[in-house]
């Protein structure tokens, strides 16, 4: 927009004067329309509105109610209101002359859903012998709280009050008001408190978000903990719930927020066993305090915070801890064949187990399956053979797999199986001196010694494990049969053999 010219003059005749008063107003509407271009915008919508009838009649408006049935509480024309007509009177009696604690309230009629700062207006006026007001507001009818700022003052004249409820009484369906006092009593001419033109007012929240989180995958998964993982959707939070054993059957409410706790069952409880796990804006949660062996059901909702309102319906899915497993040992190894076996304290969801095998640790080959139990409080033994293993050292995990595809695996079990020996003496029968030939080395240095055929010990020696021809001195034994034996670590035999 551009900027008005004025001109300066030093002689201001009638017409230039109107030119300069034009340029200050233009200048001044400007400046106004720009300072309100800086404020925020706050769009407000009645939610509900009370005149209370503009009659006589002495019956309360729909969705008001008092107490004790017989409380001074109805409609009045007798002073003159707001509205020009009737107005709510509270009398200081019961049934007309009695003391005790009155109530007055509305219910069932302000629907907050999908408004934010709530604004309760209304004009009011207390004469001086009445008893002090007290104003409160609930949003589910059974815990009350004081509405901040409320105050009357006794001077008999009316008043505008005008309140902000606290940001727990957004986007409610039924929010109630109600107004208390203690009265002494007075007969028919008590003192009075009156209330008209009631109006509660709201901004409309932003939407509940359009697009659900996707994609949901488990990891890290252990005995008592896993990770969940997923795809955010448009809103600019997400809550998580989890339940055991079940699937999530209760969604969050509008309106409320919920204490989060990643430890299950530590977070808010959303009707019965769904807790709250997650709260926040990423887009993963490692949930922890679970047990061994069962199956876990989640609901993830994005939502707005604006007013809390949740998108549903929920991703869903579920994940289970692996089996309890007591231990997974080797029990026997030969050329032949390795026992495996192992024992599970429970089973849950588990159909079956995969032998796994490896020669170097790394890469596993799977060879043989044994059936789970499926879902077992019990102790249960299993066990598998392998036949005809390799030489040198044999690798085993068990990789447990659940019917609807989860798995997780055993620690490594390791055993070495050597390979036999090749040996051969020579010559026989001997003189002199009689050779050991070994096809490979031994497993370590080796000890040996030789007996006569009444079991006598007649030498005996080392010789290192390298040597693949060690040779023995039999000049001193006399002609006749001998056994020798050789121990080595995990190499041990026993040869026979004839001196000349």
């Amino acid at each position: 927009m551009e900027r008005p010219r004025c001109a300066y003059y030093t002689f201001v005749s009638p017409q230039k004067f109107s030119h300069i008063i034009t340029c200050v107003l233009s200048m001044r509407i400007i400046l106004l329309f720009a300072f309100l271009s800086l404020l925020p915008t706050r769009s407000f919508s009645q939610i509900y509105t009370q005149d209370f009838g503009g009659d006589d009649s002495p019956d309360l408006p729909i969705g008001w109610s008092k107490s004790p049935a017989n409380a001074s509480v109805d409609l009045s024309t007798a002073s003159v209101s707001p509205s020009g007509g009737a107005n709510l009177r509270a009398n200081n009696n019961i049934g007309g002359s009695g003391a005790g604690a009155i109530t007055f309230q509305i219910e069932g009629e302000i629907n907050a859903t999908g408004f934010k700062n709530i604004q309760a207006s209304f004009e009011h006026r207390r004469t001086g012998a009445m008893p002090a007001i007290g104003m409160q507001y609930s949003i589910n009818g059974v815990d009350w709280s004081p509405v901040p700022g409320f105050t009357t003052n006794a001077n008999s004249t009316w008043s505008t009050i005008n309140l902000s409820l606290p940001s727990n009484a957004n986007n409610v369906s039924d929010l109630r008001l109600r107004w208390s006092y203690s009265a002494v009593g007075g007969g028919a001419s008590a003192a009075n408190y009156r209330i008209d033109n009631l109006i509660i007012s709201g901004a409309p929240c932003a939407a509940a978000p359009s697009t659900q989180a996707t994609n949901f995958s488990s990891s890290g998964i252990t005995t008592d903990q896993m990770t969940i993982n997923f795809t955010r959707g448009n809103g600019d939070r997400v809550v998580v719930l989890a339940k055991e054993s079940a699937p999530v059957d209760s969604d969050p409410t509008d309106g409320l927020s919920y204490t989060a706790n990643a430890q299950f069952g530590s977070g808010s409880e959303i009707g019965i066993g769904n807790f709250v796990v997650y709260d926040g804006i990423g887009n993963n949660v490692t949930v922890t305090g679970l047990a061994i062996g069962t199956t876990y059901y989640f609901a993830i909702y994005e939502y707005s915070s604006d007013c809390f309102t949740y998108k549903t319906p929920p991703l869903t899915s579920d994940a289970t801890t692996p089996v309890q497993l007591a231990y997974f040992n080797i029990q026997s190894a030969d050329i032949n064949s390795i026992s495996l076996i192992w024992k599970t304290l429970s089973e849950q969801s588990n159909q079956l187990f995969e032998i796994e095998h490896s020669v170097n640790g790394v890469e596993f080959k799977t060879f043989g399956r044994v059936n789970g139990a499926g879902n077992s409080n019990a102790e249960r033994y299993y066990e598998y053979v392998h036949r005809a293993p390799a030489f040198g050292v044999n690798f085993y995990r068990l990789k447990q797999v659940d019917f609807n595809g989860d798995y997780s695996y055993s620690p490594i079990r390791s055993v070495r199986i050597a390979e036999p020996l090749s040996i051969r003496l020579f010559p026989s029968p001997a003189a002199d001196r009689l050779t050991l030939q070994l096809d490979k080395p031994l497993s370590e240095d080796a000890v040996w010694a030789m007996f006569d055929q009444s079991g006598r010990l007649v030498q005996r020696g080392v010789f290192a494990s390298h040597q693949l021809l060690p040779d023995f001195d039999l000049t001193t034994l006399s002609a006749g049969f001998y056994t020798l034996q050789v121990i080595a670590g995990r190499d041990s035999f026993v040869r026979k053999f004839q001196k000349q």
